[in-house]
């Protein structure tokens, strides 16, 4: 009779390590599938479709493993379940982390307008020449800056990503450029320092997603050089502002 007990609280005990378990394990495999899609994008291994499809699975399973977390950890208190309630307490902090990154970027998404094609001249916005030909074999976002579109908003969301003036003449500003971009971890696609023109693309480090840049440097006075500044996606609708991030570091490099 003895043992009988002994066996049956042991098996009660596997049963609850298994829950537990489950809610741990099930909370490891969402947090690994959003870095996995992300990266599996960024290495070809499939295209950010299916990428994003690891994002909404992974997030789904999160969320669900930080409810099982709770209720777990509630039963665990209460019963005195001491491996129980480590187990559900690691689920909890991990997927409460995980989660609170991901609102973030969702919440991103809500804060800024849904073009991803910034420049600091809406009117006469810088134009690519090198970089067409890779843009149009990717088959990426037309390069068509509406100013009466994309301008209202641009300025509605980002008012400081205007026309800088500064001091020099276009060579040295353009070499500057060419500096700054690849300083900032761009591919530098090509630099005319006598029109100009500094072209290059930012790759993402998550998705391997690609942005291209185009600076263009003008004289308007003696010793006086204007620099305009844009950043478009090559995919996707929302830039989640990181457009106008990149302009806005690239032009705070510039010295004064």
């Amino acid at each position: 009779m003895g043992r009988e007990i002994v066996g049956m609280a042991e098996e009660e005990k596997m049963a609850r390590k298994k829950w537990a378990n489950a809610i741990l394990y099930a909370a490891a495999v969402g947090i690994l599938l959003l870095p996995l899609g992300a990266l599996g994008t960024r290495f070809g291994a499939w295209d950010f479709g299916v990428g994003f499809i690891f994002l909404g699975v992974g997030t789904l399973i999160t969320a669900i493993s930080l409810i099982g977390a709770i209720v777990g950890f509630l039963v665990a208190i209460k019963n005195s379940y001491p491996l129980e309630r480590n187990a559900t307490v690691l689920a909890l902090i991990a997927t409460s982390l995980v989660l609170s990154v991901v609102g973030v970027q969702v919440g991103s998404v809500a804060s800024v307008p849904p073009i991803h094609n910034i420049s600091t001249d809406i009117v006469d916005p810088p134009q690519f020449r090198e970089l067409i030909g890779q843009r149009a074999q990717s088959g990426a976002n037309p390069l068509f800056y509406d100013s009466e579109v994309l301008g209202p908003q641009q300025q509605l969301a980002y008012p400081w990503i205007k026309t800088k003036t500064l001091n020099g003449t276009i060579r040295v500003r353009a070499k500057e450029a060419a500096q700054i971009v690849e300083r900032m971890g761009m591919d530098l696609a090509s630099m005319d320092p006598v029109g100009g023109v500094i072209e290059a693309t930012d790759t993402t480090f998550w998705f391997g997603f690609k942005d291209d840049v185009v600076i263009r440097l003008r004289s308007t006075e003696v010793s006086k050089v204007q620099v305009d500044i844009r950043s478009v996606s090559r995919v996707g609708q929302s830039d989640l502002g990181v457009n106008a991030r990149r302009i806005t570091e690239i032009l705070a490099e510039f010295k004064n």
